[in-house]
C-alpha cells in the first residue's frame, strides 16, 4: 500500500512540475530533442537558417546557415554572416571573408579538426535558453502552437549573459513557435522584472527550412584552380595542406596561443599573406 500511494504521489508531483497554467504540456526538453541538427536535417529537409537578433540594449543581428554535406564523410556545411564578415565550413575546409578578402583558415592544432570546429557551432547553448524552465502557457492557432516558458535568472546567469543586461531576480521569458511535430519557427524573449512588468522583446530567432541546398558557398573556390603547399614546422613532426592560389592563409590552434613565423629561427612572425608554397615555422607550449 504504501508503494502505491508513493507511486501516486510522485505522479502527482511530475504532473504538476509538467502541466502548465493554460493548454496542454509540452515539455521544453521534448522541443529540443525535435530541434537538434540531426533531426532538422532529415526527410524532406536539407538545410536550415536561423536568424539571431537582438534588440537591447543594442540592436545587432548574424545568421548560420546549416545544410547537409554531399561529401557524408563531412556531414554538415555551416555558413555564418556578421554584417561584412562572413564564415565558411564546407566539406572539410574552412574559410573567412571580410571586405571581399577570403582567407583560408587551417588547423594549426591537431586537437581541432574539421567535426569539432563544426560541433563547436552545433552544440552551443544560446545564451538565453539557460537556467530551469518552465512552462507557464500553450495555445494553438491553426498551423501553429505558441508555447511560454519562463526561467528564473541566477547571479551567475546575470554575470555570464553580456547579449542582454539581466538582473538576478527577474525571468527570461521564452515564446515559441511550433508547427504540430513542434518544430520551431521562431523563439521570442522578454525580460519579466521582479515587479512582474515585461520587457519588450530583447531577441529573436527564426527558422527558415529548405529542400533545396542554398547558393552561400558561391564566393568558395573549386578545385580547378592552382594550388599552393603550405607546410607546418612544429620542429618534431610537420603538417602540409593544400590551398588554392588567390586567398588569404590564417590559422586556427583552437586558443592554445601558437606563434607563427617565417623563418627557422624564429624572429619573422608570419603575417596574413596569400598563398603560395611556403613553410611556417610554429611555436607551440607542447612541442
Amino acid at each position: 500500500m504504501k508503494k502505491i500511494v508513493s507511486f501516486i504521489c510522485a505522479l502527482a508531483m511530475l504532473l504538476l512540475l509538467a502541466s502548465c497554467g493554460n493548454g496542454k504540456s509540452i515539455p521544453v526538453s521534448i522541443v529540443g530533442q525535435y530541434n537538434k541538427t540531426v533531426a532538422l536535417l532529415s526527410g524532406d529537409t536539407v538545410a536550415y537558417t536561423e536568424k539571431i537578433e537582438y534588440f537591447s540594449p543594442e540592436a545587432r543581428s548574424y545568421e548560420i546557415y546549416y545544410e547537409l554535406s554531399q561529401d557524408f564523410s563531412y556531414v554538415y556545411n555551416i555558413a555564418e554572416k556578421i554584417g561584412d564578415y562572413a564564415m565558411y565550413a564546407k566539406s572539410g575546409d574552412v574559410y573567412t571573408e571580410k571586405d571581399g578578402v577570403l582567407c583560408a583558415v587551417l588547423f594549426a592544432n591537431p586537437t581541432v579538426t574539421f567535426p569539432k570546429f563544426i560541433n563547436d557551432y552545433i552544440d552551443v547553448a544560446f545564451p538565453l535558453d539557460g537556467g530551469t524552465r518552465y512552462q507557464r502557457s500553450s495555445a494553438e492557432d491553426g498551423d501553429y502552437i505558441t508555447v511560454t516558458y519562463y526561467a528564473d535568472v541566477t547571479p551567475q546567469m546575470a554575470s555570464g549573459i553580456y547579449s542582454v543586461s539581466l538582473d538576478a531576480g527577474e525571468k527570461i521569458i521564452s515564446t515559441y513557435k511550433l508547427d504540430e511535430s513542434y518544430r520551431i519557427y521562431q523563439i521570442e524573449y522578454s525580460v519579466e522584472s521582479a515587479d512582474s512588468s515585461l520587457s519588450d522583446v530583447v531577441a529573436r530567432r527564426s527558422f527558415t527550412y529548405y529542400s533545396e541546398r542554398q547558393d552561400v558557398f558561391a564566393s568558395l573556390p573549386d578545385d580547378s584552380g592552382e594550388s599552393a603547399t603550405i607546410t607546418l614546422d612544429y620542429g618534431t613532426r610537420k603538417s602540409t595542406f593544400t590551398v588554392p592560389v588567390g586567398v588569404y592563409v590564417g590559422f586556427d590552434d583552437g586558443g592554445s596561443g601558437y606563434e607563427y613565423y617565417t623563418d627557422a629561427e624564429m624572429t619573422l612572425k608570419y603575417a596574413l599573406s596569400p598563398a603560395q608554397d611556403m613553410i611556417v615555422y610554429v611555436k607551440t607550449n607542447f612541442d
